[in-house]
């Protein structure tokens, strides 16, 4: 089973950090990368600050300024966990955990810690480690090994490196550039993969305008579990991920941004041990209950290359006299599997008193599904024909809420870099039977 955890940076173009917002979280992505819609729970970005952090940002700036020279060569700036439980619930075609024409049961619990420490070298380097490990219980992957129960429990875990070094802009020098390179590593019992990437970021006009840009690379080595339960050969993907956005100022409290992202996949992009249950019509014979799974179900097949692109735009505000800030954001999606999706989402930031401080959310999805989904398939099917019956690549509507409390300790300690804590918990829910609740707590300590 693909780890939940193996794409938590890749899917979707990142927007910049910028003045008071964290302006992009990278997001929960399922157990597939060929699903475009994901619950947002687990953020990468498992920092807790709050949308007046351009007041932290401004003071970090001016004091970096009264202490050139006395930089060390190495130092430790912030470091932030969180552990968070995921709680699926649902039933799709795809899974073998019921009868053999489906639905079957898409049960799955998984416990993820997850961390961040960004480490700076001297004035100008800096290199931020995002890390995450899963702890997966599952009911699909166990019914295609029922005998051995080897699948029930699967552990997983990543590692991704961002170093990044900046210089002022010439010929006046009020603006920025950084280049940064990104290399990481995923592993799972049966499945590994490689990171790598290159991204550059420039501001504008006193960094009031900022455009970045980045490609990555993913490498994808896996064991390819057939519906039976067999792995007796490897088969591999590759991606390619081409991201843009430009981030402008509107005036001191609000913001926009744009961003585009385009994707290309080669290789086996299918999940090798999902399967379509075969439709029996009235006066056929069907199999019997000790019959082989391919005699009631097909292997899932997909096209060896997909181009993915996507649109996002945000808008953010911030509302001084009330110490709040609102976001705002609109996503379009389509690929050449004949899928498009429309994605919106609001976010609210409120400060209840100087040491706390709520957000809300709440996003709504829609998408047609792939060509060539299906539930069920008549029998006599050309075995290489593309067919899934995923439900996540099926139509679909969903929603989801979410709501964090975050308790600011420097405010209540006279330690100006005292921690941060804050609990959170989402809620998502879809059209096509598929529900999760994740409950998280995490933790930021700045040096």
């Amino acid at each position: 089973m693909k780890s939940p955890t193996a794409w938590f940076v890749f899917q979707l173009p990142q927007l910049n950090p910028c003045v008071f917002v964290i302006f992009g979280s990278a997001g929960y992505v399922s157990d597939t990368p060929n699903s475009i819609e994901t619950p947002r729970f687990g953020e990468a970005v498992v920092s807790v600050r709050g949308p007046e952090d351009s007041n932290k940002r401004a003071e970090s700036v001016d004091q970096s300024i009264l202490n050139v020279g006395k930089k060390k060569a190495w130092e430790l700036e912030n470091i932030a966990v969180r552990a968070g439980v995921l709680i699926q619930a649902g039933r799709g075609y795809q899974s073998q955990a019921g009868p053999p024409e489906g639905p079957g049961s898409e049960k799955l619990i998984v416990f993820q810690p997850l961390g961040s420490l960004s480490i700076r070298q001297g004035l100008n380097w800096r290199h931020d480690v995002q890390w995450a490990i899963d702890i997966v219980t599952a009911a699909s992957p166990d019914a295609i090994d029922a005998t051995t129960s080897a699948s029930r429990e699967n552990e997983a875990g990543e590692a991704v490196v961002t170093s990044s070094v900046k210089r002022a802009s010439m010929p006046k020098k009020d603006s920025q550039h950084v280049w940064s390179l990104s290399y990481g590593f995923h592993f799972e019992e049966h499945w590994r993969t490689g990171i790598a990437g290159l991204g550059f970021q420039q501001g504008l006009f006193a960094d009031s305008t900022t455009f970045s840009a980045n490609i990555l690379g993913i490498y994808d080595n896996f064991d390819a579990v057939r519906i039976d339960g067999d792995n007796d050969y490897r088969k591999d993907r590759g991606t390619i991920a081409i991201n843009g956005s430009w981030t402008q100022i509107l005036s001191a409290v609000n913001l926009a941004s744009v961003s585009y992202g385009f994707t290309y996949q080669a290789g086996t992009l299918e999940n090798t041990w999902n399967s379509v249950p075969i439709r029996f019509l009235p006066g056929q014979m069907k199999p019997s209950v000790t019959a082989s799974v391919k005699q009631y179900r097909y292997p899932e097949v997909f096209p060896d290359q997909r181009e993915r692109h996507a649109v996002a735009i945000q808008f953010a505000q911030h509302i001084p006299r009330t110490r709040s800030s609102i976001h705002l954001g609109y996503r379009y999606y389509r690929d050449d599997f004949g899928l498009s999706a429309h994605s919106g989402e609001v976010k609210a930031f409120q400060y209840l008193v100087p040491w706390i401080f709520l957000r809300g959310s709440y996003r709504v999805h829609t998408q047609n599904g792939v060509d060539f989904y299906s539930a069920r398939l008549p029998s006599g099917v050309e075995l290489r024909r593309a067919k899934t019956s995923d439900s996540d690549l099926a139509p679909f509507v969903s929603h989801e809420w979410g709501a964090r409390i975050v308790l600011l300790l420097s405010s209540l300690t006279s330690l100006r870099r005292a921690p941060q804590i804050d609990l959170a918990y989402s809620r998502y829910l879809r059209s096509n039977n598929l529900q999760i609740h994740f409950f998280s707590l995490g933790y930021e300590q700045s040096f």
